[in-house]
């Protein structure tokens, strides 16, 4: 029985985009309120507005660290869905929209899907990868300068095209926020620019977690959890600190997944530009998931 995945959301599912689907119409949706950047403890988020009404939409983008990728949050009556996970199609600028798995849910009234692990060069990658699976480098200002518009659609939903307008300063204010992250939790950004090797798991990480850790209440209750944590690496690679960054159920998984990771996680620490070892830090995604039979 596997009733816990231990991974990075993006890679759980990749189905190509059907043909019929350019064929839709695409519905634009202006900009119905201006650029928001919210300072969290733990993440930044960027949030816009788009349309009215029937057609009002939310989009949340969230990251945990410096670096390209982000998590896209859409908040509309169009996302309405009973199913958990769901297949969501998303183009960036003018490219071809690529299709992702999406969690599902409600947030008060409004319906939303998550997907996680995104790049806005996404289009590049038909199927998903991880961060250290990609060789072109982090995505440039120059590039984002460019996006001017986000499209995105249940597979058998309309078309919205949300017209964001030239991404440059809303994705500058989300890099500044993230460095400024950096520096609240006691690391230097110019160290993370310069690392000769971030951490690095020793053994799989998979086997930090296993099916008999799943807690008996959760698993009576038919609950299942994400968790996003960030643990602090100390220069031994030990862990010196646990942090959720994201939580589903929190009384039934979180406490749990950070005095488990604490105990079994173990890792080679992360490297200077002059490969000395340096505390740094280390983000992943647990799933607890009781199976469908």
């Amino acid at each position: 029985m596997r009733a816990i995945a231990f991974t990075l959301i993006a890679g759980l599912l990749a189905a190509p985009l059907a043909a019929q689907a350019k064929d839709r119409p695409t519905i634009s949706l202006p900009m119905s309120a201006k650029w928001e950047i919210n300072y969290d403890t733990d993440s930044c988020h960027l949030l816009a507005q788009f349309g009215q009404g029937e057609d009002l939409l939310i989009m949340r983008m969230t990251r945990f660290e410096p670096g390209s990728p982000f998590d896209l949050m859409l908040y509309g009556k169009m996302f309405a869905t009973e199913k958990t996970w769901v297949p969501l199609r998303l183009g960036f600028g003018d490219t071809a929209m690529v299709e992702r798995q999406a969690g599902a849910g409600t947030a008060g009234k409004l319906a939303f899907v998550i997907a996680m692990h995104m790049r806005v060069d996404i289009a590049k990658w038909p199927k998903p990868v991880a961060d250290d699976e990609i060789t072109d480098g982090p995505v440039t200002p120059e590039a984002e300068a460019k996006i001017t518009a986000i499209t995105v659609a249940m597979r058998n939903g309309k078309n919205y095209r949300l017209e964001t307008g030239s991404l440059a300063k809303p994705m500058q204010a989300l890099r500044d926020c993230t460095d400024n992250l950096l520096t609240s939790w006691g690391y230097d950004p110019k160290i993370q620019a310069n690392l000769g090797r971030r951490v690095t798991s020793i053994g799989s990480p998979a086997a930090w977690l296993t099916t008999n850790d799943y807690p008996a209440d959760a698993l009576r209750a038919g609950h299942n959890g994400i968790i996003q944590f960030r643990l602090d690496v100390d220069e031994r690679g030990k862990v010196a600190g646990c942090h959720v960054l994201r939580r589903f159920k929190p009384d039934d998984f979180a406490k749990l997944t950070c005095d488990l990771l604490t105990k079994r996680a173990h890792f080679e620490p992360a490297l200077d530009a002059a490969n000395k070892p340096v505390k740094w830090y280390y983000i992943n995604t647990v799933r607890f998931v009781i199976p469908d039979y």
